[in-house]
């Protein structure tokens, strides 16, 4: 649970001003208790319809400085709609400002399931977990809950804002351990509706075992391999969420890359041996990747920059394969057929009793810039071409 909710601190927290939404002042006002609760409301099932979800950003100086720049130039109502909050007037608000942080909403609903009570346990469906937490009432209005033993569960009260026998809001403070002892205030509202018995299942439709009436996930979706029979599947992730910008991975001479969002996916053909390599971009430490087949097995994984040492000659032939290892050959001939490629094979096979049987004769005498010779010279490379058409390189001592 704690890494459910350190995912959205993290996206919060990487914000940028610009993208920042405005803040509803209703969020605050959601936590005054109502009166008169009737408690016994709340038991039952609830569809948790949406979610509010925000964190308290801390701004430093330089991100102070920036934004009072800015607020020279603009109306208040250009401001509000640039940076999400009112602008301060004066010194002593940037001051606060800078002091107290401002809570800031995160677009997305929380990926929380229905919410189930019974006279004292809570419990919520969380992304196919199951979460219990045993509650009592505080007061009329709020209720505290107890968090698992083997997690820390950042919201300890919630207050009931709304109650009636068809709709619910939740909502509740709560703090993140961010680093050892760096806390970060976080807060949630939860809108539900009642709904009938729960249904366990798979509740993604993408999934091939997608349960239409199934409204609790119960972690057991299966998803069809994406690639073909004689396929592997690449995965492409990236921290930061905006692609790998100009990155790319080489398999075999293909290039694979993606330009935008976390993951994306790409199919490879299946190949006997692999050379991996890497085109750097501006950002390759936010970039990872993992190559596996339809069972799910990892065939390769890394970051990048990634290099794998499996072609010395540059060839694109694996070594594995490469019947001339250190010279490039490419087209692998192999006149002799002898397991070495004709570029690095300088006698082809080719003994004297060989060369006698067949009747050749020697047709010429070149050097490597076409020269012909009558007789070879010590010390110089020669290149004997014979009337069958071998050539053989040849120097004398």
């Amino acid at each position: 649970m704690g890494g459910f909710f350190y995912i959205y601190i993290i996206l919060t927290l990487n914000l940028q001003m610009k993208k920042i939404y405005l803040l509803s002042m209703s969020l605050f006002l959601m936590v005054v208790a109502q009166a008169q609760t009737n408690q016994e409301n709340i038991i039952g099932n609830w569809a948790v319809d949406s979610t509010d979800f925000s964190v308290m950003m801390f701004l430093d100086e330089e991100d102070i400085e920036e934004i009072m720049m800015y607020s020279e130039f603009l109306t208040a109502e250009d401001f509000l709609d640039e940076f999400g909050f009112a602008a301060p007037q004066t010194d002593e608000e940037w001051l606060a400002l800078a002091e107290n942080g401002i809570m800031m909403p995160i677009d997305d609903d929380m990926p929380i399931g229905p919410i189930s009570f019974t006279t004292n346990t809570m419990v919520m469906y969380i992304e196919g977990e199951t979460i219990f937490l045993p509650y009592v009432f505080i007061n009329d209005s709020t209720f505290s809950v107890t968090s698992p033993d083997d997690e820390e569960f950042p919201f300890t009260e919630f207050n009931i804002v709304n109650l009636n026998e068809t709709n619910m809001t939740l909502s509740s403070f709560g703090a993140f351990e961010e680093d050892e002892g760096e806390f970060t205030n976080v807060a949630l509202v939860l809108y539900c509706t009642v709904t009938g018995d729960l249904v366990f299942g798979c509740t993604d439709i993408e999934a091939s075992n997608y349960n239409s009436e199934a409204n609790v996930d119960d972690d057991s979706c299966e998803y069809p391999y994406l690639c073909g029979e004689d396929q592997l599947l690449l995965t492409m992730y990236d921290d930061e969420e905006d692609g790998w910008e100009g990155a790319q991975l080489i398999i075999n001479g293909s290039s694979f890359s993606f330009w935008d969002g976390d993951m994306d996916v790409a199919c490879v053909n299946n190949a006997d041996c692999f050379i991996l390599t890497s085109i750097e971009g501006p950002y390759d430490d936010e970039a990872f990747w993992v190559l596996s087949n339809e069972n799910e097995d990892v065939i390769f994984e890394g970051g990048l920059p990634y290099f794998s040492d499996n072609d010395m000659d540059d060839d694109m032939v694996c070594d594995d394969l490469d019947n001339c290892i250190d010279i490039a050959n490419s087209d692998q001939f192999d006149t002799d057929e002898d397991g070495e490629g004709d570029a690095c094979d300088y006698d082809d096979g080719m003994s004297i009793e060989e060369l006698s049987k067949e009747n050749v004769t020697l047709v010429r005498m070149m050097d490597v810039l076409g020269r012909e010779y009558i007789s070879h010279p010590n010390g110089k490379i020669l290149f004997y071409i014979y009337s069958n058409g071998v050539v053989k390189q040849e120097i004398k001592l």
